[in-house]
């Protein structure tokens, strides 16, 4: 009974490990290219922020907070 369970598990996991690779494999945003003049911007102050985030209200805003600790 228990050699039954541990085939039917390595089976599955087996079964699981092919339908991961396979959908991994397929590409991803065909044709979608990032735009050539995005930049890093070093922010000084909390003003220069807000002015560059209400500039382009049209399109998606991320702002991401990174701390070192």
């Amino acid at each position: 009974m228990i050699r039954i369970c541990l085939k039917a598990m390595a089976g599955l996991t087996l079964f699981c490990f092919i339908v991961a690779a396979s959908i991994c494999d397929q590409p991803r945003a065909v044709g979608i290219e990032p735009e050539p003049d995005a930049t890093l911007k070093d922010l000084q102050n909390l003003d220069e922020l807000r002015a560059l985030f209400n500039k382009e209200k049209d399109s998606p805003r991320l702002i991401l907070l990174l701390s070192p600790t």
